[in-house]
C-alpha cells in the first residue's frame, strides 16, 4: 500500500510466524510507471464496420486491427444505451443509464456524479478531452479536464470548437483536427496522461476524407438476407413515406459505401496516432482503448 510508481523496492516474504524469522532471499522489484490511457470513442459505427470484428472481406481497417491484434479484442462487448448522450454518460461513470439519469440526447449529466477523468485527476493524471462531449463533462463549472477541445457544432461544413471554453473555428475535416490535437497533447504532456478522444465518425454528416472519397464506388455490397422483402434497397416496412427522410435520397448501397469510406479515413488517422505514440517512445506505456 502506498508504493510510488517508477520506484524500486526490496522485498522479502514469509509465510510463517514473524518470530520464526524465516524469510525469502531479498529481491528488488521495480514498480511500473502509471500508464498513459487513450480512450478512443467513435460514433454510430457497427462492430462489423471493422475488419477485426467481421467486416465484409473486401473492406479492411488495418490500423484499428493492429490495436485488436496486439492487445485484446472483446468480441462480446455491447453498448449500454445506443444513443449519443446516454452512452457517453455510461462510459464516463461506469453506471447504467437509469443510474446516470441521462436517458436521452439533450440531457446533461448531473455534476454530482463522479466521472472517470475526475478520478484520474485525483491520481495525478493530466486529463484532456478532445472531440465530442454531448453534455457529459464540464457542466456548471465542473472542471474534470486540464485541456479541452470540444467539437461544438457544424454549420455548412464549418466546424466550431470550444477550446478551453472559447469558440475556435478550424476549417479542416473533424477527424484530422482531433487526431492532430491528440498527437500534440501526447507530445507535449509528461506522463501520466488520460485522453478522452471522441470522434464523431461515422455519424452523419459522413463525409469521407478526400483520399478515400469514391474508393468503393465499384464495390458490390453483398447484402445478407433480410427478414422483410425489399425491392428498392431497404425493407418493406419503410416504404410508406419515410424513404426520403431515412436515406437522404440515396440508395442503401451508396450509403453503405459512403460509411465505409468514412471509416477508412478514421483508420488512417488511427495509424498516424499509433505511429506518433511509437515515435514518442510512449507506446509501450500507453493503454489504448478503442
Amino acid at each position: 500500500n502506498g508504493l510510488i510508481p517508477d520506484s524500486t523496492y526490496k522485498i522479502e516474504v514469509s509465510t510463517c510466524k514473524l518470530n520464526m524469522n524465516t524469510w525469502t532471499t531479498p529481491q528488488n522489484i521495480q514498480m511500473p510507471q502509471r500508464p498513459n490511457i487513450v480512450l478512443i470513442i467513435i460514433d454510430d459505427s457497427r462492430a462489423d464496420f471493422l475488419s477485426c470484428c467481421g467486416a465484409y472481406p473486401f473492406f479492411q481497417t488495418p490500423n484499428i486491427d493492429r490495436i485488436a491484434e496486439e492487445g485484446v479484442n472483446f468480441r462480446k462487448a455491447f453498448v449500454v444505451t445506443s444513443m449519443c448522450a446516454p452512452s457517453r454518460a455510461a462510459i464516463a461513470t461506469g453506471l447504467f443509464t437509469l443510474k446516470t439519469g441521462v436517458i436521452e440526447n439533450g440531457t446533461e449529466l448531473d455534476t454530482s456524479v463522479t466521472t472517470l477523468p475526475q478520478v484520474m485527476q485525483q491520481h495525478g493524471y493530466y486529463t484532456a478531452l478532445i472531440g465530442k462531449n454531448h453534455g457529459t463533462f464540464l457542466q456548471d463549472g465542473k472542471d474534470e479536464f486540464d485541456y479541452s477541445l470540444e467539437s461544438h457544432d457544424e454549420n455548412q461544413g464549418q466546424i466550431n470548437y470550444l477550446y478551453n471554453g472559447a469558440i475556435k473555428i478550424i476549417n479542416k475535416p473533424n477527424v484530422e483536427t482531433l487526431t492532430d490535437s491528440a498527437i500534440a497533447i501526447i507530445d507535449r504532456v509528461d506522463d501520466p496522461l488520460f485522453l478522452w478522444l471522441a470522434y464523431r465518425t461515422p455519424h452523419y454528416p459522413n463525409d469521407p476524407l478526400d483520399a478515400y472519397d469514391g474508393k468503393l464506388d465499384d464495390v458490390i455490397i453483398p447484402w445478407r438476407p433480410d427478414t422483410a422483402k425489399f425491392s428498392i434497397n431497404y425493407p418493406s416496412f419503410l416504404y410508406a413515406g419515410a424513404s426520403e427522410e431515412l436515406t437522404h435520397g440515396q440508395e442503401m448501397d451508396s450509403i453503405y459505401r459512403n460509411l465505409l469510406e468514412v471509416v477508412m479515413g478514421l483508420d488512417s488517422c488511427m495509424g498516424i496516432l499509433y505511429d506518433a505514440l511509437e515515435s514518442s517512445g510512449k507506446l509501450d506505456n500507453t493503454l489504448l482503448i478503442f
